[in-house]
């Protein structure tokens, strides 16, 4: 997965993306920089699928084969699973690692249970205990971390993507009280005329760029214009429109 990241607020940095119609995910107003050694304009940081940064530097000095080896031995995946996954943030007990494992192997709702059983076992060793507290909050605050992106992603209208997440989460956590703000976001979602007609657009959007998948540019900007007009003041409108102004 490709992510762009920009100090800038999202007012700022979606007008410019949907201006010349890119869609690669983008984070906006994020302080990120200075955490991660930003060095200057462009930089780019290549992640593996342990979570560990294994290359920095200029985006346009990035190779391939730097690529295939970081994602050696990576198994493809759904798209959104990455998002399940919690990995350990610090070495851990036996016991806890164990339960780590599962957390960063995509699935956090049981790894929480466990860890939250240590804590509750009277028989169990201190530094477990104290292991398994630490990684239970990991992932409570992890999934509030996700929360707040979605907060910023409903403000871009990227709704799809919002819904997606959402009933991911509301899934893997079921009836705990841990899937409920994600259960309470659809819902609205789907209270909300405005956000109701923004994932109905979305999901019409990407029908049509199947559908102009192989006409020429000139009857695909034909389409795109003809949808935009339809969407009128949606986020795929907007985008629709964007492409069918973009020059070859």
């Amino acid at each position: 997965m490709v992510l762009a990241v920009s100090d800038e607020a999202p007012d700022v940095v979606r007008p410019y993306l949907e201006k010349d119609g890119y869609t690669v995910r983008t984070s906006a107003g994020s302080q990120a920089g200075d955490a991660y050694g930003v060095r200057g304009i462009p930089d780019s940081f290549l992640i593996g699928p342990d979570g560990k940064i294994v290359w920095q530097g200029s985006p346009f000095s990035l190779t391939d084969a730097q690529i295939e080896e970081a994602l050696k031995g990576v198994k493809p995946g759904t798209g959104l699973g990455n998002l399940l996954s919690v990995p350990a943030t610090r070495d851990y007990t036996k016991r806890v690692s164990a339960i780590a494992d599962t957390g960063a192997a995509g699935k956090p709702a049981k790894a929480l249970a466990a860890a939250r059983a240590v804590v509750a076992d009277e028989k169990a060793e201190a530094i477990d205990k104290t292991d398994a507290e630490h990684y239970a909050v990991a992932i409570t605050s992890y999934l509030k971390e996700l929360e707040l992106q979605l907060d910023g992603l409903l403000q871009q209208r990227d709704v799809v993507r919002v819904v997606s997440t959402c009933e991911l989460l509301a899934k893997e956590f079921g009836n705990s009280s841990e899937a409920k703000p994600f259960a309470d976001k659809l819902a609205a979602i789907k209270a909300d005329k405005g956000l109701s007609k923004e994932l109905d657009a979305a999901k019409a959007y990407q029908k049509m760029q199947k559908d102009i998948a192989k006409l020429a540019a000139s009857k695909a900007k034909v389409k795109q214009a003809e949808f935009a007009d339809k969407w009128k003041g949606t986020r795929a409108g907007e985008r629709a429109l964007a492409a069918s102004r973009k020059k070859d």
